[in-house]
């Protein structure tokens, strides 16, 4: 009997020791879950404190970014406006970049062609002289020049003269 009471009571004191260490242990479990939970609490707060001053920050480069954008329009629209108020053409290619407008002098929207000097046009009549005679008489007058821009009368009135004569032949 004194067996069996030795064996209640190492039981009983075996229970005890194992109530005792899971109190133990799960204190430590408890202990080691608010450590986690404090270490959780801690990271998401200053992953949210970053995460706010980056969408302040990325708040503040789309408010940048559209602001500049913005101009880059109210020039382009300018460039556009002037044109057709001055009503002239827009030689070279415009582009809208990102924050800025790029004048692209490779492309052309048009050619300028250089204008060639038409030929003197006149209305034919036989009283008078033409253009070709008029030049024509020109180099025959400064042949005939005693000086610079100086031609004796006479000689002038004898071209005259025959200038005449043949004219009415």
């Amino acid at each position: 009997m004194t067996s069996d009471l030795n064996k209640n009571n190492k039981n009983a004191e075996f229970e005890k020791d194992l109530i005792e260490t899971l109190k133990n242990e799960k204190a430590k479990y408890r202990f080691r879950l608010t450590v986690l939970k404090n270490w959780g609490i801690q990271n998401l707060k200053c992953l949210r404190q970053l995460s706010s001053e980056l969408y302040s920050k990325f708040d503040d480069w789309i408010i940048l970014s559209t602001k500049a954008e913005n101009e880059a329009i109210f020039q382009l629209s300018n460039i556009l406006r002037d044109s057709i108020e001055t009503e002239r053409k827009i030689k070279y290619q415009l582009e809208l970049d990102t924050f800025d407008v790029v004048i692209n002098k490779d492309l052309l929207n048009f050619y300028e062609h250089q204008a060639k000097p038409q030929a003197a046009k006149e209305i034919i009549d036989f009283k008078r002289f033409n253009i070709t005679q008029l030049k024509i008489f020109l180099e025959e007058l400064r042949h005939l020049c005693v000086r610079e821009n100086y031609i004796r009368k006479s000689t002038f009135i004898e071209i005259m003269l025959k200038k005449y004569v043949k004219s009415i032949l």
